[in-house]
């Protein structure tokens, strides 16, 4: 994948109200290819047809936000081994994942949260393998919140298994 934007092992980055385009399905608005970042926050984006993604990250140690951000790519967002999300008031309508969590083959009980509130996330669920939202083994841990969201596609969710707690409110 190639990306826009470009971060690794930051602290305190915050990308604000941007608008990216482009007609390349490997084509990530904003990527981290060390991972180790903490505090960093996606508000006000807007990411057009024809891209791959929002936001991939190897990891966020802490304080990952997504907000108010409108996603019409391929894909929302992967998080890999992230161990926790806030996002708020966004809008995804995408043709695989609008949230990816967790890696394969590699099992991890460290806990991980992840909260998704007041937002829409559509998906085609167009790969055998997609969902709105996809679990991977080392996030079958975690505690997923949706509080006043709408999931909206052939499979909502994933890959959840009985030590994935899901709250729906």
């Amino acid at each position: 994948n190639y990306s826009l934007v470009r971060i690794g092992a930051s602290n305190n980055v915050t990308i604000k109200d941007c608008t990216f385009a482009g007609e390349n399905d490997a084509l990530v608005a904003i990527k981290s290819y060390t991972g180790g970042d903490r505090n960093l926050q996606v508000i006000g984006c807007t990411v057009n047809a024809g891209m791959h993604s929002l936001l991939q990250v190897p990891n966020v140690e802490e304080g990952l936000k997504v907000e108010g951000c409108e996603v019409y790519s391929k894909n929302g967002i992967n998080l890999n081994s992230t161990l926790s999300l806030a996002m708020d008031a966004c809008t995804f309508d995408v043709r695989g994942y609008a949230v990816r969590v967790g890696v394969n083959a590699s099992v991890e009980t460290k806990a991980k949260t992840f909260t998704i509130s007041n937002s829409n996330l559509k998906s085609a669920c167009a790969e055998s393998d997609d969902a709105v939202i996809v679990i991977r083994d080392n996030a079958k841990h975690a505690t997923l919140n949706l509080t006043n969201t709408t999931l909206e596609g052939t499979r909502d969710i994933l890959g959840a298994t009985s030590q994935t707690i899901i709250n729906r409110k």
